[in-house]
């Protein structure tokens, strides 16, 4: 008599292990917040052409990497990200000793969440 009750406890456990969690866990996937959609055409070449020009701009004479294109900006976005961060006194800050106004945190924010989005074109 206490085999099918031991039988019966197993499938009931079986059975609640593979059931969709329903526990705070994953409420707590469903409730993380989400990275902002962010387009290079409409956020990140903006900030672009203001900061970064004409010094990474080849259509403009520039000599330094390009970040012109998509495809260019986002083969450098993570370094972008790393000089425009660091302390102004930096001599590798960008943009290069205020020739140019600093990003804003919002702007750096924007590089950021195109990066972590996925590259919105």
């Amino acid at each position: 008599m206490l085999r099918p009750a031991y039988l019966f406890v197993c499938i009931a456990l079986w059975i609640g292990a593979c059931s969709p969690k329903t526990g705070a866990s994953a409420r707590s996937k469903s409730s993380a917040p989400a990275i902002p959609a962010v387009s290079y055409a409409g956020d990140i070449a903006p900030i672009l052409v203001r900061s970064c020009s004409p010094c990474h701009y080849p259509s403009q004479q520039g000599k330094k990497e390009s970040f012109e294109t998509y495809t260019a900006a986002r083969q450098h976005i993570d370094a972008m990200i790393v000089r425009v961060m660091l302390p102004e006194t930096d001599a590798r800050f960008m943009p290069f000793k205020n020739k140019k106004p600093a990003l804003t945190e919002a702007e750096i924010a924007l590089l950021k969440n195109w990066a972590a989005g996925g590259f919105g074109e």
